[in-house]
C-alpha cells in the first residue's frame, strides 16, 4: 500500500508526463469532477450521514437533478406551483 506522499509523487509523474492535449482533457475532467463533488463538501454544516445512506442511484440522481438546473434545463418553482394550481384548482 502506497503512503500519501507516495501516490502524490505517482501522480505528479504521470500528469507530468502528459501533452498538452492531455493535459488539457485531464484538467476538464477534473473541474467536472470537483463541480459534480463540490456542493456535497460545500458546507461544514452540510449533513454527510443523510447524503452516505442514499443509494448510489438516489446520489446520482440528485447529482443529476443539480447539474440539469445549474445548465438551465430545469423549471422555475413558481411555473411548477402555476401549473398544478392551474391543474387541479381549475377543475
Amino acid at each position: 500500500m502506497m503512503t500519501v506522499s507516495e501516490l502524490k509523487l505517482k501522480i505528479f509523474r504521470q500528469v507530468d508526463a502528459l501533452d498538452k492535449n492531455q493535459l488539457e482533457k485531464l484538467h476538464d475532467m477534473l473541474q467536472a469532477y470537483e463541480r459534480e463533488h463540490a456542493h456535497v463538501h460545500a458546507q461544514n454544516d452540510v449533513d454527510t450521514e443523510h447524503w452516505e445512506a442514499l443509494t448510489d442511484a438516489q446520489r446520482k440522481g440528485i447529482l443529476d437533478a443539480i447539474a440539469e438546473i445549474e445548465a438551465g434545463a430545469g423549471i422555475p418553482g413558481e411555473k411548477v406551483m402555476a401549473n398544478i394550481r392551474e391543474k387541479y384548482l381549475n377543475v
